[in-house]
């Protein structure tokens, strides 16, 4: 996803052995939702966007 949105590296600790995520996770849906979540719509703050982005990524950590 971020390749895709033009991140040509990571910042990844190289012991960890990082690897990429299968499309098909469900942690990567819910970082998907979140993003779409977040983004402002007409009339609406960027602050009541973020809390609402916010809100659907510590939903993915319980």
């Amino acid at each position: 996803m971020a390749v895709a949105a033009g991140l040509d590296f990571v910042l990844g600790n190289p012991e960890k052995g990082l690897e990429l995520v299968a499309e098909a996770d469900p942690v990567l849906a819910g970082v998907r939702e979140a993003l779409r979540v977040g983004r402002a719509g007409p009339g609406e703050s960027a602050e009541d966007a973020g809390m609402r982005q916010v809100e659907a990524i510590m939903e993915l950590y319980r």
